[in-house]
């Protein structure tokens, strides 16, 4: 397989530039930028609140990430539920190869089960508040 270098540009300051040709400090920047999401409330066990998303990334026609979807809100667990297709972008640099996909943080799971979730939750010392799903 050969590979090819690809070529990405971003918009800053109204104008698409390459980022291959910024210098050092501008590409760290660059990836440290996060796009907006809505976040949700997860009460940790140490008593305090901080803002932390779950993120699930499913398919509609994915058993799995249908059944995870439905545990999820049988244990009222707060997430957001993004279509994997719509999203493609947003899992791209993770390089994944099974659905539904579970990120928490900076920690994700794919061919995630409900046993997945709350131990990645347990994980991070996270109590999941009784919130309802938002669909993204």
């Amino acid at each position: 397989m050969k590979k090819i270098k690809c070529e990405v540009y971003t918009r800053v300051v109204g104008y698409f530039r390459p980022v291959g040709s910024w210098n050092e400090g501008k590409e760290a920047e660059f990836n440290d930028r996060k796009e907006f999401s809505e976040t949700i409330s997860l009460k940790s066990m140490r008593g305090t609140t901080e803002k932390t998303e779950l993120t699930v990334y499913g398919l509609p026609m994915c058993m799995g990430c249908q059944d995870l979807k439905k545990k999820l809100i049988e244990h009222e667990i707060a997430h957001v539920y993004k279509n994997a297709k719509e999203n493609q972008r947003d899992l791209l640099s993770l390089r994944l190869s099974e659905l539904p996909v579970v990120i928490l943080g900076k920690e994700y799971t794919e061919g995630a089960t409900i046993e997945d979730v709350l131990k990645l939750l347990k994980n991070n010392n996270i109590e999941a508040q009784k919130e309802k799903e938002i669909s993204l």
